[in-house]
């Protein structure tokens, strides 16, 4: 009996994601660019020691869009689009294991950090997405571009020579380090337009952090975009 329940809720709960997959698709521009950055987030500013989080986030930066994410969310998202079944069958799998077991193999697989930020897309503007009790959440804002000083300082961040750079955006106070050997003027979250790409950011309370720690160019990065397929 309680294996039933186990299982209906299963059906139930991949019928909703199946369906939730059903709203993405594939936009034709490629990705040339693609950055890896450790994302920190402090979820409780009495107990920064013990209540953050670090995930693997990444930018995909194509001719005229650019996409920022989580990495497991990213992937999750694109295996119940393209092979519901296979994620069915994980899903499925995943109520065998111990159940501290299952949340943490859960978390793994679908990441902390739900939105998928979109630079230029529409044109001139930011799009959000995002999945959350059980419901499509989706905004569009013009892209506000921050402005910012940048000063002779300068370090090294994964081989590239990187200059910093501070702003007052969104409520905070960020410093970038940026690398003009890659003249692209993009960055993690809503952060951009410095005259080349930004490898490091944090603001000023050091309850939001990103690092990169890898790069693909060229074409490496095969996988387009996924986008939201419009209402």
């Amino acid at each position: 009996m309680i294996m039933k329940k186990i299982l209906s809720y299963i059906l139930a709960a991949s019928a909703s994601m199946i369906a939730y997959a059903d709203n993405w698709v594939r936009d034709t521009e490629p990705a040339i660019l693609e950055v890896h950055y450790t994302r920190t987030e402090v979820t409780d500013t009495t107990k920064r020691a013990t209540n953050y989080f670090k995930e693997e986030t990444m930018l995909r930066i194509g001719n005229r869009i650019s996409l920022y994410c989580s990495v497991p969310r990213f992937y999750r998202d694109s295996l119940m689009f393209n092979n519901p079944g296979l994620y069915f069958q994980m899903e499925a799998a995943s109520f065998e294991k111990d159940p501290r077991e299952r949340d943490r193999t859960t978390l793994e697989r679908s990441g902390r950090y739900g939105s998928f930020i979109y630079k230029n897309y529409p044109e001139g503007k930011v799009t959000e997405t995002a999945y959350f009790d059980m419901e499509d959440w989706r905004y569009d804002e013009d892209w506000e571009k921050p402005e910012w000083d940048i000063s002779d300082e300068s370090k090294e961040i994964i081989g590239y020579q990187c200059f910093k750079a501070t702003t007052d955006y969104r409520g905070r106070r960020w410093t970038a380090w940026f690398t003009p050997e890659i003249p692209v003027q993009d960055g993690p979250w809503k952060l951009c337009g410095l005259p080349g790409l930004i490898l490091e950011a944090e603001d000023n309370h050091s309850e939001y952090r990103f690092v990169a720690n890898g790069l693909k160019q060229n074409g490496v990065a095969e996988v387009g975009f996924l986008c939201y397929r419009e209402k």
